[in-house]
């Protein structure tokens, strides 16, 4: 999770069409073979320096009936609706510098062992190391972990009183999310770390799943995936679709605390329309004891 709305779900069509419309100044842009793209999309996650063998890194998962929450607004909602799919954000569109990287001094790749790996050239190589390092290939949805909800949240993610939380579980979203043959799916906690004083495994996706200390309060679990196509000459995509079952992910949907009685009765009227049909309840963190 970060400070601005990036990793919720997405905003309706249109809006989405304007902000890859945007993008294309100041992306990044990498001129990536396909082949080359594709060998490492078929690649396992990390590097083991020492062995130089691929191995598999996985973050710590939580029980499969921990409950998570997705706090988001009115207008995702329905985009949740009519897409029937959730959005990934590419980690470089977060707020938090931190985001994808790695300690100070602390590569997890060698541009030499891309180079004889993949043999390709130095450059190339180069420009796989800084967008592993950065985050460019890296898509994540954020959930926060408790089993309580969270009024830290309400308020940071939140722009208004018409927002609501979506509550899963660790099991129920794995379920949800349709099997892709094209890309693996990490699922997992973020770890809290102190930069300065931590290193971490070598590969893609630790750095996707460690945050600084000044975090610890999100309590965050990460769903994601890498896309090694990204590199392949063109802008960056801010994020990306996944298809989602509905009615194996939505538990409960909880009105902001402060939402006005009006909000109830539009939220059912799109659950109307869309023909699904959840249980629906407003919060009662600021009710009167």
């Amino acid at each position: 999770m970060s400070g601005d709305d990036s990793c919720q779900l997405h905003e309706l069509s249109d809006l989405e069409e304007e902000i890859l419309d945007s993008i294309t100044e100041g992306s990044a842009n990498f001129d990536l073979s396909k082949d080359t793209a594709e060998s490492l999309q078929d690649e396992s996650t990390s590097i083991d320096q020492e062995s130089g063998a691929w191995e598999t890194w996985n973050p710590p998962e939580p029980s499969s009936e921990s409950t998570l929450w997705r706090y988001i607004d009115f207008t995702q909602l329905v985009s949740l609706f009519e897409r029937e799919g959730i959005w990934f954000s590419n980690i470089e569109e977060f707020s938090d510098p931190y985001e994808g990287s790695r300690p100070e001094g602390k590569i997890g790749i060698s541009i030499g062992y891309l180079q004889e790996k993949l043999d390709i050239s130095a450059d190339e190589a180069r420009d796989i190391l800084e967008a592993s390092e950065s985050g460019i290939i890296a898509y994540v949805s954020c959930w926060h972990e408790s089993d309580f909800e969270s009024a830290a949240l309400w308020d940071q993610y939140l722009q208004s009183d018409q927002g609501v939380a979506i509550e899963t579980t660790v099991k129920d979203l794995k379920e949800a999310i349709e099997p892709d043959q094209n890309r693996d799916i990490v699922y997992g906690k973020v770890q809290y770390i102190d930069y300065d004083e931590s290193e971490l495994p070598s590969g893609v996706y630790p750095p996707i799943f460690h945050k600084r200390l000044s975090f610890q309060h999100e309590a965050e679990y990460r769903v994601a995936f890498t896309d090694w196509s990204q590199l392949q000459g063109h802008s960056v995509a801010p994020g990306q679709y996944i298809s989602v079952d509905l009615d194996k992910l939505i538990n409960t949907i909880h009105l902001a605390p402060t939402s006005p009685k009006w909000v109830s009765g539009l939220v059912e009227r799109v659950m109307d329309r869309y023909e699904v049909d959840y249980e629906l309840t407003k919060s009662t963190l600021y009710d009167s004891p």
